[in-house]
């Protein structure tokens, strides 16, 4: 038989069951296969459905699909209720429920499927012995055996004439028996006629049945080799996977499914999937519905990049680019987030940052920064109000993604809010330039109000007011008068002369602008360092002031005092002459843990596990994970590590500042 001949019609064959031996010849056309009254093709089976299967002829092909349940083909392939179509070879046993059936045009091989059974020769004596016992009574029928004598003679003629032909003439062509234990040798050799049969695999089961398993190109191929081996009557089963019908199956999924991928499928039938689905969960379900919907795939590989995928991808650049301690990015919906503070020497690590994101992601995955610059003195430059976008064509302040690369942009073009400073100059690619008008320091707090606050209560003390607030200056008075004892035991008592000496009025006429700071970029100078001493001492010993009712900006100003009294200590040992005042707090809060909780006792804590800080250079703290945390980084998406210093930490946040008290937990500290 030359299976690979078009055919027009297919004869179906029922193998077991009630209606075994049924044939039903089927034209081209869909046929739905089950045990309900509106099926087409209805099969007696209690474990049979309503429209089971459905059934698909056309010239040269046969399909097969689940309906309402599952089929098996060959005995290996499995389809599951609701799948696509599925080829299905001539001879191919097909099993519904309970009942095997088998499909093949009229002029296939059917004498395949008898000797999966009992040898031929049997089959034909065992009829013609059932004819003949019955010829005598058929004779007998009535005592018409007269009449009936010449028809019969020349129906005799005529079986003789068959049997004549089954004896004889079949032997032409009848096909050799092959031992089982010669199966495999004569299989291989009817396989490796081909070039495409070569890679075919031969594969005998415990029980001594042979499988071909392996992928064809094409539903040729897989008939060439099904007919060269059926010829020498090795008894094999196939196993053949077809690209071709594959390959159809896949891309029609993707369609259906609308999903933007990319495909590759291997001559050993592994198929790799490629492509950008942002929806994690989208992409999973695409992948599990793929595996179980096409059948005699050797492996699915997804390489699929989704959201998840693309946010490691960026953290790496970010990390590459070192601002990973300044910028925290977020996956958030179908584009990645990134919010923090960055210090303006990192403005050249920010643009490497933003060009390699255009090259490698902006085409996959759009950015939303908030990302805001920060100046020397701790000053932001513009509101995270408004966010900036690139590679996506929403939002109202758009980063241009070939401009970027370019090197065409305004330093206000790469944060989130806005510089007026800056807004009007022309692009021009260099950061130095573009950060020039942003280096120039600008203090937040405002030393000179607090200087004439403190003044004022200082006045109000001196004229004999009796207040808590006085009482308070009393008590300090007593305490920095001890100090100076400690040093001079002759110390002067006289209560006039100790006002004057260790509670004088502060300077307030050079206390505009930053002068000496303490460190680089400090807001501490040797200027307003007496202020912040002064204010640092009072809050120390008082129930009557908290240092949250302050505005915010000289919060940080007095904060950063009083987490670093060495740094306070030093800075005022440079204070020319002898108007440095004496401090309570200076003396006692290095060695005492509980002054700094009292001065901070009404600030939120924050739960930052720090084992370790340094305020030598880059100041930094280490948690117990290793991490390392600068000053300006973000530790979740609302905060931002404002300062650093050796009795704790400050961390700014949308409604205030939160503290984070070292006390014992520091492994180590570096100061210098």
């Amino acid at each position: 038989m030359d299976e690979s001949k078009l055919f027009d019609r297919v004869i179906l064959k029922i193998l077991n069951g009630v209606q075994v031996g049924a044939e039903v010849s089927l034209v081209p056309g869909e046929y739905s296969i089950g045990s309900g009254n509106d099926d087409d093709i209805q099969l007696i089976d209690v474990s049979l459905q309503s429209g089971q299967a459905r059934l698909r002829i056309a010239p040269g092909k046969i399909e097969i699909a689940g309906g309402s349940g599952g089929v098996t083909v060959g005995g290996s392939t499995d389809i599951a209720a609701g799948s696509e179509w599925h080829d299905v070879e001539p001879l191919d046993i097909i099993t519904v429920g309970m009942m095997r059936l088998v499909l093949a045009p009229p002029n296939a091989n059917w004498t395949t499927l008898i000797e999966q059974n009992e040898p031929k020769s049997e089959v034909r004596k065992s009829g013609l012995s059932a004819f003949v016992a019955a010829l005598p009574s058929a004779l007998k029928l009535n005592g018409r055996t007269v009449r009936l004598a010449m028809p019969v003679a020349a129906l005799l003629g005529v079986i003789g004439i068959g049997v004549a032909y089954l004896a004889f003439g079949s032997r032409e062509r009848s096909v050799p028996r092959v031992e089982q234990a010669d199966t495999e040798r004569v299989a291989r050799a009817a396989l490796d006629q081909f070039p495409f049969g070569r890679a075919v695999a031969l594969k005998r089961e415990v029980d001594g049945t042979v499988f071909a398993s392996g992928f064809v190109k094409d539903g040729f191929e897989r008939r060439a080799l099904v007919a060269a081996v059926d010829k020498t009557g090795a008894q094999v089963y196939f196993r053949l996977g077809v690209l071709e019908a594959l390959r159809s199956e896949i891309e029609g999924l993707i369609k259906s499914e609308k999903m933007p991928v990319s495909y590759t499928l291997s001559p050993n039938g592994e198929l790799t999937l490629d492509g950008v689905v942002l929806n994690e969960e989208a992409a999973r379900q695409f992948v599990e519905k793929l595996r179980g919907s096409i059948a005699g795939l050797n492996a699915v590989e997804s390489r699929i990049r989704t959201g998840r995928t693309l946010l490691d991808d960026v953290q790496k650049i970010a990390r590459t680019a070192q601002i990973d301690q300044f910028v925290l990015l977020r996956l958030d919906g179908e584009l990645i987030e990134a919010s923090g503070i960055l210090p303006i020497e990192k403005i050249d690590s920010w643009v490497g940052f933003l060009t390699s994101y255009s090259r490698r992601v902006s085409k996959d995955i759009p950015l939303r920064s908030f990302v805001q610059l920060q100046k020397p003195d701790g000053t932001l430059v513009g509101a995270a109000t408004l966010p900036v976008t690139l590679g996506a064509q929403g939002g109202d302040r758009t980063l241009d993604r070939d401009k970027l690369l370019q090197g065409q942009y305004r330093i206000d073009d790469l944060f989130a809010g806005a510089s007026p400073q800056v807004a009007d100059a022309k692009p021009t690619g260099s950061v130095r330039a573009a950060a020039s008008s942003l280096m120039a320091p600008r203090v937040s707090a405002d030393p000179l109000r607090l200087a004439e606050r403190a003044n004022e209560l200082l006045a109000g003390w001196r004229r004999g007011a009796d207040d808590a607030t006085a009482r308070d200056f009393e008590f300090l008075l007593q305490q920095r008068l001890a100090i100076a004892r400690r040093g001079n035991a002759d110390e002067q008592t006289d209560r006039d002369k100790a006002v004057e000496k260790y509670m004088p009025l502060l300077a307030t006429g050079n206390l505009q602008g930053i002068a000496n700071a303490c460190r680089v970029g400090s807001r501490l100078t040797t200027e307003n360092l007496p202020t912040a001493i002064f204010w640092l001492d009072l809050l120390s010993i008082s129930n009557s002031y908290s240092l949250t009712e302050f505005a915010q900006e000289d919060q940080a100003f007095i904060l950063e005092a009083a987490l670093d009294p060495r740094l306070a200590t030093e800075c005022l040992a440079r204070i020319p002459g002898d108007i440095a005042p004496i401090s309570l707090y200076l003396s006692e809060a290095p060695r005492n843990p509980d002054f700094i909780r009292f001065l901070l006792r009404d600030f939120r804590p924050y739960a930052l596990d720090v084992s370790g800080a340094s305020v030598v250079g880059s100041r930094y703290v280490q948690t117990r994970s290793g991490e390392r945390m600068r000053e300006g980084g973000a530790p979740d998406g609302a905060s931002r590590l404002a300062l650093v210093g050796e009795l704790g930490s400050v961390i700014q946040q949308k409604n205030g500042y939160a503290t984070v008290i070292y006390a014992q937990q520091l492994n180590w500290l570096n100061q210098r």
